[in-house]
């Protein structure tokens, strides 16, 4: 673990903690951990690890228009977002292009058959314009315009001061332990990232049931958990999943669910443990703050999904990881939805309404209609009552 936490001077991951930061594309092989540290670049590409894109790249298109930010390349987007991420074949899809396969295209491409590129720029103006879309919200399928830096923060303070949060908890609690209930997301490794920063013990615990849960996700949660060299404890459930399903009860999933999560609570209480949990504030005012599987005695992450994005980036959060879409973890189910409208420009939508900006204003700028701002609003003020974040000071 780090021997401080002081965010003074500190500008990235490897400032904080001794372990490796540079990540790489794609799941690493079982024994094969020297290559965890060989850094991916692209020519326009921010894919290294010190970026905080990588859930926006469609890595084929932007080498082929030179612009991730092409009117076609966010077609494409909204192709994987609104359509192709809601079938099964199409995830399996999302999930190999995102695992490495893109990447190495788009650098065979780029490196070696160049003079390919123009033949596909014809092939992808004629075939994109054609894609199906999502017909609910279709005014998002224009240009991408979300300004980024509405979302900035200073990453080194706010992650200090999240350690400070954490341990100050565990204090509270006459506690020594932190407890991560790791799923092999985006946000649950995050949490994982900050905890290791603290000078408390931490453990994450994953569930597995074959046929249940995700088997790649509880492969990545192992995999990253060796490589920040986290203590990691694997339940498997399957024996007691299955007995739920031969049950004549409704909503099984859900019972899997619950019951999952309290094992989880009930390991932490065991050993006098905090459980630090993964909530954030596009779950909650998307309404998924409600699903079972976000549980935890405090929840840090008081950030939009995209400021998720951004640090876990900055904490060194390996590729694979960030390039995997949020999902409850039961094998079968949807990826998660943000009204079909993809996180980013939920975000931006929620953002502004947080800071008092004008519907008249934001409808202008983002082509959403007043309807849909209010109902977000009416949303967000609801989740108000639910759960307690910590409340950071930033100074400039």
């Amino acid at each position: 673990m780090s021997e401080g936490h002081s965010g003074e001077g500190k500008s990235s991951y490897a400032d904080y903690a001794p372990t490796p930061t540079s990540g790489f594309i794609g799941v690493p092989d079982e024994g094969a951990k020297n290559s965890w540290n060989r850094p991916c670049t692209l020519d326009g590409f921010p894919v290294t690890m010190g970026g905080s894109r990588l859930e926006d790249h469609c890595f084929v298109a932007t080498c082929v228009y030179g612009d991730i930010d092409h009117p076609n390349v966010e077609r494409l987007r909204c192709f994987r977002d609104g359509f192709l991420s809601k079938w099964w074949l199409g995830r399996k899809f999302i999930s190999s292009y995102y695992s490495g396969m893109g990447l190495r295209l788009a650098l065979l491409i780029q490196n070696r058959i160049s003079w390919l590129i123009p033949l596909l720029k014809r092939l992808f103006d004629w075939a994109i314009p054609k894609l199906p879309q999502s017909s609910q919200f279709s005014f998002a399928l224009m240009s991408d315009s979300v300004p980024d830096e509405i979302f900035d923060l200073p990453w080194p303070q706010v992650v200090s001061q999240i350690v400070i949060f954490l341990e100050k908890e565990a204090q509270k609690r006459d506690s020594r332990e932190l407890i991560v209930p790791l799923s092999g997301g985006v946000d649950s490794c995050t949490v994982a990232a900050l905890c290791r920063l603290t000078k408390l013990r931490v453990t994450a615990v994953t569930v597995a049931g074959e046929g249940f849960i995700r088997e790649d996700d509880v492969r990545d949660a192992k995999h990253f958990c060796a490589y920040l060299g986290i203590r990691h404890e694997i339940i498997d459930l399957t024996k007691i999943f299955r007995e739920i399903i031969s049950l004549d009860l409704p909503e099984k999933i859900h019972l899997i669910m619950a019951f999952r999560s309290s094992v989880i609570k009930e390991y932490a209480e065991e050993r006098n443990a905090v459980l630090v949990g993964g909530a954030n504030k596009t779950e909650r005012f998307s309404g998924l703050y409600c699903r079972n599987s976000i549980i935890g005695d405090i929840f840090p992450l008081e950030f939009f999904k995209t400021q998720i994005y951004q640090l876990a980036a900055f904490l060194g959060v390996p590729g694979y990881i960030l390039g995997k879409a949020s999902h409850g973890g039961i094998e079968g189910s949807e990826e998660d939805s943000f009204w079909g409208l993809g996180h980013r420009y939920f975000d931006w939508l929620a953002a502004l309404i947080e800071r008092g900006e004008r519907f008249q204003s934001i409808s202008q700028a983002s082509g959403a209609p007043i309807e849909l701002l209010e109902t977000i609003q009416r949303q967000m003020k609801h989740a108000e009552t639910f759960f307690s974040f910590p409340s950071f000071q930033l100074k400039e």
